[in-house]
């Protein structure tokens, strides 16, 4: 600081006092780093008596007057301050001098920095005695020195340090009881709470308190007091305990899970009941507005037939033609639909197709005569257009009843050539997100796959899925069902029906990661049991296939899933 001010004025000091200044570069870096400090004062084992004669404390840097006195470079500016002169300021004294006048003291200040002193650490056990001037390099080795603790920050002396960091420190790694793994010391409770090797109590209450975490589930899985849903938990029933438990609450829940079976069917007809009113209402409705809709366009419409009449006979005589070709195609279709039936139906099935093909090749020959003659009377304005377009309109009836007709044949030949034997489905469902959203939004609850037969003469089932779920499954998994169907021959067959199921979602990616389940009927399931009705009530698993993993490239691809069933009857028993 003093270095500075003098800088700062250095025009008005004269050459000699810079020269002056200037020496205080032979005194030793150390002591003089030490001692330029004001700030810092050491231990003295005795108090020294060089004083500084303007600030009277220990002389910083002794610069001398011609009298003999001293003073600290940092009051030479005190000194003179606005003037060139001052005057010795001991009483007694009062020596007039110049600034050229004053002089570093290099034998006082060496006195100063020989002067002794106490080891900074005196305090924590260190006795040294030693001159000022060799302080700062004892200090830097000293034993008694003070270290920081890198982990938890606390002071230590430096040979302490190891054994603080190994045994006392709070921070320390410590080595778990349980699993050797090293753990910060401070942290180790928390580890407890997630170690894989820390001891637990089982917390069914079995009376084993000695299970490794990696253990648990495990042991949980085999736990005589393993928690067990209700058989009915997909209708409602939210019970669990043991088997015990399980068998003494369905015993004595009969009443209460009869009502769960029953409420899904009641519901639906009492909401029905308000849409089936609304409906009537809105189809009344429609039939009044077509009325009225009918008598005001009549009399508009006979004006415009009237003006466009002979557009219309000329658009009929191109319609005829096209219809005419229409018909032709329709009847190869015929054609090549009896000769699949010829090849890929049953005895029964081509009898009853065959006469239904002839009756339509008949009403063909007879549509096609109709038109031909039509063709050659050729149209004529007026009245007659009027009755040639009633005829072409009997003639579209016929042609789309036909159409449909022939749509039929090809469904009832797709079920007969995909009808299977063997006891395996094989399902292939397209468009899965529509058919998911539709599911989610109601429109469309699960659907139903073709039948497909145990044996020629075996059971008849088929397969039924919930895209969205149902029951535990709803919203999060596809749940995927058996359903046992009425059958030609039931009263043939052994019941209730008693073969292992498989039900499958095949993998796509040709890795074989299928998702598969097994199960054997409960005999004492009524949906096992000879069927009453068309089908019994529908018996798998809700929670097939978890939605995130099914919508994966895996087993979703081109928006198609498949799925298979297949009923193991190599042991089924057989009657005829």
């Amino acid at each position: 600081m003093m270095s500075q001010e003098i800088d700062g004025r250095e025009s008005s000091i004269s050459p000699t006092f810079k020269t002056s200044i200037k020496n205080l570069d032979s005194i030793s870096p150390t002591f003089k780093a030490s001692i330029t400090n004001p700030e810092v004062l050491p231990n003295f084992v005795s108090e020294p008596d060089d004083k500084c004669i303007v600030c009277q404390s220990l002389l910083w840097n002794a610069f001398q007057l011609p009298c003999g006195h001293h003073v600290c470079q940092t009051d030479i500016t005190a000194l003179f301050r606005d003037k060139d002169t001052d005057v010795c300021r001991v009483e007694g004294c009062h020596d007039a001098f110049s600034k050229n006048d004053v002089f570093p003291d290099a034998c006082k200040r060496r006195e100063i920095s020989n002067l002794t002193v106490y080891c900074s650490y005196k305090d924590l056990g260190c006795p040294t005695e030693i001159s000022w001037r060799n302080l700062p390099n004892h200090e830097a080795s000293c034993t008694y020195r003070g270290k920081k603790c890198d982990k938890c920050g606390q002071a230590v002396l430096q040979s302490e340090i190891e054994s603080h960091m190994s045994n006392l420190c709070e921070y320390r790694e410590v080595s778990c009881h349980y699993c050797s793994e090293p753990i910060c010391l401070t942290a180790i409770e928390d580890h407890k709470s997630e170690c894989r090797r820390f001891p637990l109590s089982c917390p069914n209450e079995c009376g084993i308190h000695e299970i490794l975490r990696e253990q648990m589930d495990s042991h949980l899985d085999q736990c005589p007091r393993k928690k067990i849903a209700c058989t009915f938990a997909k209708y409602g029933c939210e019970n669990k305990g043991t088997e015990t438990e399980m068998t003494t609450h369905k015993k004595e829940s009969v009443s209460v899970h009869l009502d769960m079976l029953v409420k899904p069917l009641i519901i639906p007809n009492q909401q029905n009941e308000p849409l089936s009113t609304k409906l009537s209402e809105l189809e009344n409705m429609k039939n009044t507005l077509d009325n009225v809709i009918q008598e005001n366009a009549r009399i508009p419409q006979l004006v415009e037939e009237n003006k466009k009449l002979q557009k219309e006979v000329q658009l009929n005589k191109t319609s005829i033609h096209e219809m005419k070709k229409y018909l032709a195609s329709n009847g190869e279709r015929v054609i090549q639909t009896g000769r699949r039936l010829e090849d890929k139906a049953s005895v029964e099935s081509v009898d009853t197709l065959k006469n239904e093909v002839t009756v339509m090749k008949e009403a063909l020959q007879t549509s096609n005569q109709r038109m031909t003659n039509i063709e050659r009377a050729g149209v004529v304005v007026g009245g007659a257009g009027g009755g040639n377009s009633k005829v072409i309109q009997q003639v579209e009836k016929q042609v789309g009843h036909m159409d449909i007709r022939l749509c039929e044949l090809d469904l009832r030949l797709q079920l007969q050539e995909t009808v299977n034997y063997d006891g395996v489905l094989m399902w292939k469902i397209r468009d899965y997100s529509r058919r998911k959203r539709e599911a989610v939004s109601g429109k469309t609850l699960s659907l139903y796959s073709q039948p497909f037969y145990t044996s020629r003469y075996g059971y008849k089932l088929c397969g039924r899925i919930y895209l969205n779920g149902d029951g535990t499954g709803k919203g999060s998994h596809l749940s995927f069902f058996l359903v046992v169907m009425r059958g030609d021959f039931d009263a043939l067959l052994p019941w209730p029906f008693q073969l292992p199921i498989s039900m499958k979602l095949l993998d796509q990616n040709g890795t074989y990661q299928h998702v598969s389940e097994q199960f054997m009927p409960n005999a004492s399931s009524g949906s096992f049991q000879r069927p009453k009705s068309e089908m019994n009530v529908a018996c798998g698993v809700p929670r097939f296939a978890l939605h995130t993993k099914l919508e994966t490239e895996t087993y979703l691809r081109d928006d198609t899933i498949f799925l298979r069933v297949a009923v193991d009857s190599s042991n089924a028993q057989t009657l005829y």
